[in-house]
């Protein structure tokens, strides 16, 4: 019962950021609804209830770990920067190795889950992931012109192509 609880409030969560992303990007204010408060708001409880479903989760593996820092040094890097807050450069670092750190434990639960499988759909297959991250964090973070999208928004697109010649190869054998 407590992770759908959880759950809703994630989701909940994650609407209000895209609709405070989206006032944002329109610059749209109303009296006290902008997108900076509503952005506010929803990061603020991706950062309270993440954690708590990361600790309501029964087995708990490498990825999911780096998947939980990943989202915590996100989160805390758009908060610190919307905001202006001290210290964001730190975070943004931190932020960029949970980054790093996430692609190596990816890799790392692909190549134990895929044993029997050849070369080409194990790297395709990693490629896939790398190329769905890079491109939805760096479009994210080009939209808020962040210098950190370019370089990972180009990773991701790079990593699509390669997927998608190496998927075209897999259907032609």
């Amino acid at each position: 019962m407590g992770k759908i609880i959880v759950s809703i409030i994630l989701g909940l969560a994650v609407f209000v950021s895209f609709i405070g992303m989206t006032l944002r990007i329109l610059h749209w204010e109303f009296e006290f609804l902008n997108g900076n408060s509503l952005l506010g708001i929803g990061m603020g409880l991706i950062l309270v209830f993440y954690p708590i479903r990361f600790y309501l989760k029964k087995s708990k593996s490498y990825l999911d770990i780096s998947k939980l820092l990943l989202v915590l040094f996100f989160v805390l890097n758009f908060l610190f920067t919307i905001y202006h807050l001290q210290y964001r450069n730190i975070i943004a670092f931190i932020g960029q190795l949970a980054f790093l750190n996430f692609i190596v434990a990816y890799i790392v639960h692909v190549f134990k889950r895929e044993k029997g499988s050849s070369k080409t759909q194990i790297l395709s297959s990693l490629l896939y992931g790398v190329a769905v991250v890079g491109v939805l964090l760096g479009a994210t973070l080009k939209i808020f012109q962040w210098k950190s999208g370019t370089p990972i928004l180009i990773i991701g697109l790079i990593a699509a192509i390669i997927s998608f010649v190496l998927g075209m190869n897999k259907t032609k054998d």
